[in-house]
């Protein structure tokens, strides 16, 4: 698979996957890509600056299959790389494949490929389509919506707003259709009526509150929550998206207050042994 990238100003920065890239004049994409799920992210800054590392950020989630060339221009308005009608995509996406980029192409490090697959396994396009903003762009982001006292607490609740809070650090742009839409957190506690130590372990214990996560946000799809889990994880690690780690860390204390659910779902928690091996190796 290829993705061909056109048009990259001075000073741009490219990422696919674990690799980011300042890119030269003749720089037109990767290829050698392997089928599946991939991460790119892009920012400009000055050619060797701290600040690149820690530009702003944007990037998005694409599944490829085989042999597919997805054709991105650069876009100097909204300064976000942008797909191609779909006429002019596929001329361009023959010439790829008559090899007439080649040179400008460099090669996907297949070398990394296996622990990439670690890390996004069970990110599958359903997940990727229920939890990507309206744009599709993921943006890095310090705070507005993603503020540990906005977001829901490990029991789902959301804590109260200082009316005299910013909803952005200045100078961080968040846009409107950027926000990401994870899965709600439903609250610990039982529903049923329970009386002494049956309700101690009812408001310790979230398996009644990971079991209804599964069936109203993933159709009681439990490697869809991995995915879900993975999705977060990408966007913190590559994106530097806090709204992401939150949401990460609120499902791991989740996970990991579940003691009943490890019994009745084992699979999903030998899976999910298996997530977080891959993630604490980064």
């Amino acid at each position: 698979c290829t993705i061909l990238v056109l048009d990259c100003p001075p000073g741009f920065h490219f990422g696919l996957d674990y690799l980011f890239w300042t890119v030269g004049p003749r720089f037109s994409g990767v290829r050698g890509i392997p089928p599946g799920p991939h991460f790119f992210y892009y920012a400009q800054g000055e050619a060797g600056s701290m600040g690149a590392e820690y530009a702003e950020r944007f990037g998005r989630f694409v599944h490829l299959d085989p042999a597919e060339v997805i054709v991105l221009r650069y876009n100097e308005d909204t300064e976000l790389l942008s797909f191609l009608e779909p006429s002019e995509a596929s001329r361009l996406a023959d010439g790829v494949r008559r090899h007439e980029f080649d040179k400008q192409l460099g090669p996907y490090p297949v070398e990394k490929h296996k622990d990439w697959v670690e890390l996004t396994q069970f990110i599958s396009p359903l997940v990727v389509a229920k939890i990507e903003p309206v744009n599709s762009v993921v943006i890095s982001r310090t705070q507005g919506p993603a503020q540990d006292d906005e977001l829901p607490d490990e029991d789902g609740v959301k804590a109260p707003k200082p009316a005299n809070k910013p909803d952005q650090d200045a100078g961080i742009n968040v846009e409107p259709n950027s926000t990401l839409s994870f899965s709600t957190i439903p609250k610990g506690r039982s529903r049923h009526k329970a009386v002494g130590a049956e309700l101690t372990k009812a408001h310790f214990d979230k398996s009644e509150a990971l079991g209804d996560l599964l069936t109203t946000e993933h159709g009681g799809r439990e490697k869809d929550l991995l995915g879900e889990l993975q999705f977060a994880f990408i966007c913190f690690l590559l994106a530097y998206n806090i709204e992401a780690f939150i949401q990460w860390k609120n499902l791991v204390v989740m996970f990991c207050a579940s003691e009943d659910a490890t019994r009745a779902r084992p699979q999903l928690f030998a899976d999910l042994l298996r997530v977080l091996h891959a993630q604490l190796l980064q």
